[in-house]
């Protein structure tokens, strides 16, 4: 069975200890694909009454709905974690005009649930997302009946298109998942989403035609219709892929080994080493494996800013430069042995911050150290297009006043979650895992409700996250402090533990 040579192939791997880093090989990923499954047709999303106004920064776009471009890479670090020598030019021109957000948080460090967020502006306990749309997941397809970025922005009279990953369904219809099916965007209503489950999980496999078909898809809308276009980049997520690496051997010298490397997770919950297999690979990588696996991960970073190029390409020469905002994340980050892990799924800043630039020849380039969650994007693309108010009560935030220059009540606290133990399904996996996270300028307190265990960090003293200060009497007050605010929100947003 497809799913059961996937999970050997993921066993296979953590096993691999420190051969991983000379010649590391996922077997089996892309293969079970032999009937590619296309996106046909277009199911038309439900319309909600919109209340317009004047776009967030209309006065830099003519005063007429801006076009808008999300771009949302997969697995990419926030900005701090990535040597300043890596080679991106295209987004270091961007970066001219843009409005960098420092301090960027996904809502849980898992694809199919971060997004959720991005594109509903809820939750994943909120929105049902429990877990990623892949092998044998406990996830679930997003409602498409709920308010979302294409059906809000339609109901506003904008024309929406996809290309690349989704993530958010496994094909509407299907009680059994099929391995060859990623879902489809154009069944939320999205124009023309191109993608089979290779091009949506390798992206060395699908990002350049995905990046090809959204620059003809460009070229295609008129000047006087505003059109909102999500490119759905995979990389840099082929880093879990590594028998796709050209280069299995080579160093960079410019790489970085994470100051966290080798943690030994002493005093912190025992969730953290769930999986004998990982345990294994940890004690048996080795600084030439990782810094062969960074190298890798800094060689894919940077390929995707040939595609950047493409879209920018695409907008310039079809007139669209002056009167489209891009917005560029990720779903979120990437451990790269930082505490000796590898991927995502853990809570630390490394797979908890993400990179979020806002992009406009108008905007008076600088950074902002707000703190940004995932589920703000939704209400400020709204903003950004016209729209007051999102159609349903949701938390997520509307701070386009801050892309203007205006004072703004930002958040004191961020908060993320995983849901039912969801990582790689059959090889690190906990029935049960339940994990809640509140941090705000200073603190950090992580909760496993399954364990009644947790981790409580000065990022101040501590900004590597080492010295878990959670059973500490010395700290007492600052951890009933932030459960009780981890509490409020939970009561806010109806969320139930244990993670039901």
């Amino acid at each position: 069975m497809a799913a059961d040579k996937i999970r050997l192939a993921r066993r296979q791997f953590l096993k691999a200890g420190a051969a991983l880093g000379a010649s590391a090989l996922l077997p089996g990923m892309h293969g079970g694909c032999t009937i590619p499954c296309y996106c046909q047709g277009v199911v038309e999303p439900p319309q909600f009454y919109v209340q317009h106004c004047t776009p967030a920064l209309g006065n830099l776009t003519g005063g007429r709905k801006p076009n808008i471009l999300l771009v949302i890479t997969d697995q990419e670090q926030a900005d701090c974690f990535l040597p300043s020598t890596l080679n991106r030019p295209r987004l270091s021109q961007w970066r001219q005009s843009a409005v960098h957000f420092t301090h960027t948080f996904c809502s849980s460090p898992l694809c199919s649930p971060s997004r959720s967020s991005i594109f509903t502006g809820t939750f994943p306990h909120q929105n049902g997302m429990k877990g990623n749309m892949i092998y044998g997941s406990r996830g679930r397809p997003l409602d498409p009946q709920l308010p979302h970025l294409g059906s809000v922005l339609k109901s506003a009279g904008y024309r929406i298109g996809y290309k690349g990953k989704w993530d958010l369904s496994k094909g509407l219809g299907h009680e059994d998942y099929n391995v060859n099916d990623r879902g489809c965007a154009s069944d939320y209503g999205f124009e023309g989403h191109y993608g089979t489950r290779t091009h949506q999980e390798i992206g060395l496999e699908g990002d350049g035609e995905a990046v090809r078909q959204a620059a003809s898809w460009i070229g295609q809308q008129r000047k006087d219709h505003p059109w909102f276009l999500v490119v759905g980049l995979v990389n840099p997520h082929d880093i879990q892929h590594l028998y796709l690496n050209p280069f299995p051997n080579y160093i960079r010298p410019d790489v970085q080994l994470p100051a966290s490397l080798y943690d030994d997770l002493v005093g912190k919950p025992i969730d953290q080493l769930r999986n004998p297999d990982l345990a294994h690979f940890r004690a048996n990588m080795g600084e030439s494996g990782w810094l062969k696996i960074i190298s890798y991960y800094y060689h894919l970073i940077e390929q995707t800013d040939t595609h950047l190029e493409t879209l920018h390409q695409a907008l310039q020469h079809n007139g669209f430069l002056d009167d489209t905002i891009i917005l560029y994340t990720s779903d979120h980050g990437e451990m790269a042995g930082a505490h000796g892990f590898p991927f995502k799924g853990w809570g630390y800043e490394e797979d908890l911050r993400v990179p979020l630039y806002v992009i406009h020849p108008g905007l008076e380039a600088r950074t902002s150290d707000s703190l940004v969650s995932g589920v703000d994007l939704a209400p400020t693309i709204a903003s950004l297009a016209g729209i007051q108010g999102w159609p349903a009560e949701i938390p997520g935030r509307d701070f386009s006043p801050i892309l203007r220059g205006l004072a703004h009540e930002g958040r004191d606290s961020i908060f993320a979650e995983f849901i039912d133990g969801e990582y790689i399904p059959g090889v690190v996996d906990r029935p049960g895992w339940c994990v809640r996270i509140v941090r705000n300028r200073d603190w950090k307190y992580t909760f496993s409700a399954d364990l009644y265990d947790g981790q409580l960090y000065n990022l101040n003293e501590d900004p590597h996250e080492m010295n878990n200060l959670f059973h500490d009497p010395a700290h007492l007050a600052q951890r009933q402090a932030l459960h009780m605010r981890l509490q409020q929100w939970r009561s806010q947003t109806g969320d139930l533990l244990p993670c039901a």
